[in-house]
């Protein structure tokens, strides 16, 4: 047997919005999705609270924005080069810590004002970051 297939909120927000426009039919929706129309029948029942958890998984999203995103992407690429080392290099907090202050120092050093390597707010964050 084949493993069940789950949706995100997303999906089935865009799923049922397309079975409710006029002239769509349910029936219509569920063969092209290859889903049974209970399916889709329970996420137009579902709608409202469907939308309701969309519009909180934006707000998220807009809270927890990466304020740093420079040394995020900077530490990321560490973690996949250590992981590509042979032998690989073990990655701990500690090591993780370590480079992001490392890497947060260089890049403040190399910004000096200059606005082509990262924002100003990103700047004053990483100093927050650095110093903290």
């Amino acid at each position: 047997m084949g493993k069940r297939k789950r949706y995100t909120n997303a999906e089935k927000l865009a799923l049922a919005r397309k079975a409710s426009i006029p002239g769509c039919s349910i029936a219509f929706v569920a063969r092209a999705e290859g889903l049974p129309q209970s399916t889709v029948r329970g996420f137009m029942k579902n709608i409202k609270k469907l939308e309701e958890n969309s519009t909180s998984e934006n707000n998220l999203k807009a809270i927890h924005k990466d304020k740093i995103p420079t040394l995020t992407k900077a530490l990321l690429l560490f973690c996949e080069r250590a992981r590509i080392v042979k032998p690989p290099v073990p990655i701990t907090v500690e090591s993780v810590s370590a480079k992001a202050k490392n890497i947060a120092a260089k890049l403040l050093e190399a910004y000096e004002g200059n606005t082509t390597i990262m924002e100003t707010d990103e700047a004053e964050a990483l100093k927050l970051h650095l110093f903290n």
